[in-house]
């Protein structure tokens, strides 16, 4: 979403006028570039659909929910940075505007449409319903209300062709029946990673949506309705680290070796094989000493930013508490558990992260788990947080 920057107001003689100013957003839009011909790979259609997942995640979660309303390839432009910006909340505007005029209005744009809209009702679902319809456009090239419907519902898999997985994703999202389509973006998103967790994102809302515990995780959650308790186990060497345990005390051996041999330079060669000088004698247990040691240290320094160690987060139902320990340094962060607002899990490869009431970053957790397990994980804190807010 274009950064908000600031604000302001002029006043005439007969009418006051407000603005807001946004960042300028350098880039495209995608109904741009499908008109200059662009083609849209499902790879290339995933990555779009996991960002504005991300931004509608956020949209959705504010009190209240701020619904788009009007998603569409004009909408979304490509950055010159890669990354998608969902622009134009007029519709949002329309719909306050309405409201509070005690009148209703129909908002949006035919063909991306859910049919609630018709009817001037809307829900977080709304957006997904118009994110699929566009995603749609992006794959076919065809404005979605081209496409042949079957049951009120538009029938795409005869005019594309994307996996079997990612066909019954879009499905989850173009669903004319409010039940039937995902319910929130955080579900949508999760899927969308995972197919495996399709069947139980559809028909499942963000505060009931169930994972199934990875079979083989080490991980140890208990829950409540009062209470999370998460503990993440000790990290296992990597192969990497492993051989690099491994080769060290031979790199020290040659080390010693080669000084043995070569560390008197100011007796000539052949005598360089007779017993070391008192200065080679110093150095060698130095050298030994030094050198594996900052092996070592590099390796566990390395295993502790990575998200090595063992890893406990409790959240109470007023505070919480989160401690990592690792080869005796341990380090803790207490706060209270209304200031926790939101979980992110941005990509397969970054961790969990829980957000406080001021958009800073307070853990990551599990950089090193699997897909599996950090689904999982995002699913049940997401779930508790938010159950949490609800009860406020």
């Amino acid at each position: 979403i274009p950064q908000y920057l600031d604000y302001f107001q002029t006043d005439t003689a007969d009418n006051r006028f407000f603005y807001l100013v946004q960042e300028i957003v350098e880039g495209r839009s995608l109904a741009e570039l499908l008109a200059a011909g662009d083609r849209f790979s499902e790879e290339q259609v995933k990555r779009i659909a996991m960002m504005v997942l991300q931004a509608l995640t956020y949209l959705h979660g504010l009190t209240p929910p701020v619904i788009h309303r009007d998603i569409k390839p004009q909408n979304l432009i490509l950055g010159t940075d890669g990354r998608i910006y969902m622009v134009d909340f007029g519709a949002v505007q329309l719909v306050h505007r309405a409201t509070t005029a005690m009148g209703s209005t129909v908002v949006g744009t035919f063909g991306y449409m859910a049919p609630e809209q018709l009817q001037c009702r809307a829900v977080p679902a709304t957006d997904l319903y118009s994110l699929g319809a566009t995603l749609l456009h992006l794959l076919t090239r065809q404005n979605p209300s081209d496409l042949p419907q079957r049951r009120l519902k538009i029938d795409f898999r005869a005019s594309t062709a994307v996996s079997d997985s990612f066909a019954d994703w879009l499905d989850g999202l173009i669903e004319p029946v409010i039940e039937d389509r995902f319910a929130s973006a955080e579900a949508a998103f999760m899927a969308l990673q995972d197919p495996h967790f399709l069947r139980n994102a559809i028909h499942s809302n963000s505060h009931s949506l169930t994972i199934p515990k990875p079979s083989k995780t080490q991980v140890e959650l208990r829950r409540s309705s009062q209470s999370l308790l998460v503990r993440v186990p000790i990290r296992k060497f990597s192969q990497i680290t492993a051989f690099a345990f491994l080769l060290i005390p031979f790199i020290a051996l040659g080390i010693s070796f080669l000084g043995a041999i070569l560390l008197d330079p100011l007796q000539p060669l052949p005598s360089r094989l007779t017993p070391p000088s008192l200065s080679a004698r110093i150095l060698m247990p130095l050298l030994n000493i030094v050198f594996p040691s900052s092996c070592f240290g590099f390796i566990l320094w390395n295993s502790w930013i990575s998200g090595g160690g063992d890893v406990t987060l409790s959240i109470e139902k007023d505070r919480f508490k989160f401690t990592r320990r690792m080869i005796g340094i341990k380090r803790s962060k207490k706060g209270y558990t209304e200031n926790l607002q939101n979980v992110i899990w941005d990509t397969k490869k970054d961790p969990i992260s829980i957000i406080d009431d001021e958009g800073n970053q307070i853990y990551k957790l599990g950089l090193h788990l699997s897909e599996a397990e950090k689904s999982w994980l995002f699913a049940e804190i997401k779930a508790f947080i938010a159950d949490q807010q609800r009860d406020r």
